[in-house]
């Protein structure tokens, strides 16, 4: 207590707080507490009377919720050692715009003009995108030079399979491992570039389920052409897919296809074929379905060291057969 006078006239006094962990009583008047019996609480931040607390001169081990900060502090580190999510779980949360699903077998040697090509054109694009190689069994070190890439390209991935599945099963187990709202098959070879994605988008804006690139319809480019037999043979496997399953689409084998995520895993979570007549078979079950596809023209940069053989177009032509008595079956449904 500090008196202060002035003068003759004025008197002033100022008493000021105990200091912390202090108490002062009242003795002339037992079991009473006086006017000046203060005591600090949790450090000394506010001033409390003694009545307030367990322990007269002790410091309470629990305080009063709305008066003590400490306790405040212990359940906010609570709920962040409850809410406290690593860096993977976030990075499963996030739903990117574009999933690339690139299938791979034995493409050591092309995919890494691929992959470079493709994260150059997507730096500029405005939309989260993801990159996954599904390695399907191959026999090379195609695994390990993807590998190598995944520090230097965003977003890339690689899933190894132990055997070999075929493109569709490669295409299939990428689809359903993908997060994207569109999600994308290409090939390996990179024979149309992902900027074309681009062309698609407005058409996903106007309701469709499927969007497939196609070398067939008008303003398709085929760098170089391919050569007329080739032509012919695509030309009269095309029609007798349009005969028995798909009328009105003109290629169905261009590896450049798009699907909603609600379609893509409708589609290929009942999907069956893995060698050459997937590409038939997803899109006669996007049909089925119900899903509206659109056909629209790509540049197509045609690899030489691609090669088709005979073999292949009967196969296709099998698995077209298989679709066609499938559907019957009712198999899809």
């Amino acid at each position: 207590m500090i008196r202060i006078k002035c003068g003759f006239f004025v008197c002033v006094q100022v008493e000021r707080w105990p200091k912390p962990d202090i108490a002062f009583s009242d003795s002339s008047q037992p079991g009473r507490l006086g006017p000046a019996v203060y005591r600090t609480q949790c450090g000394g931040r506010r001033p409390v009377r003694e009545a307030e607390c367990r322990a007269p001169l002790e410091r309470p081990e629990r305080c009063p919720k709305r008066q003590c900060p400490a306790s405040a502090n212990s359940r906010i580190r609570a709920l962040h050692e409850k809410f406290t999510f690593s860096s993977d779980i976030i990075h499963l949360m996030a739903t990117p715009y574009l999933s690339i699903i690139i299938p791979a077998y034995n493409e050591a040697e092309r995919i890494p003009r691929t992959l470079i090509d493709i994260d150059r054109r997507l730096a500029r694009a405005d939309y989260s995108y993801e990159i996954l190689v599904i390695d399907d069994g191959s026999k090379d070190n195609t695994v390990e030079v993807v590998s190598k890439f995944v520090p230097m390209i965003r977003n890339l991935r690689i899933v190894e399979t132990k055997e070999n599945l075929g493109k569709g099963g490669a295409v299939r187990r990428g689809m359903l491992l993908a997060k994207g709202q569109i999600r994308l098959f290409s090939d390996a070879d990179n024979s149309t570039s992902i900027d074309q994605f681009d062309n698609m988008i407005p058409f996903f804006k106007a309701g469709y389920a499927v969007v497939i690139g196609s070398r067939s319809v008008r303003g398709a480019k085929l760098n170089p052409p391919e050569p007329l037999y080739r032509r012919l043979i695509g030309k009269a496997l095309n029609f007798f897919v349009q005969v028995i399953l798909l009328w009105g689409i003109h290629d169905t084998q261009c590896g450049f296809k798009a699907f909603t995520a609600e379609a893509a895993e409708n589609i290929f979570k009942i999907s069956k074929i893995a060698g050459w007549g997937f590409d038939v078979e997803i899109l006669s079950i996007a049909k089925l379905l119900g899903y509206k596809i659109k056909e629209i023209p790509v540049c197509w940069v045609d690899d030489a060291r691609s090669h088709v053989r005979f073999s292949a177009g009967l196969q296709f032509i099998r698995d077209s057969v298989k679709i066609r008595w499938w559907i019957w079956k009712r198999q899809y449904e």
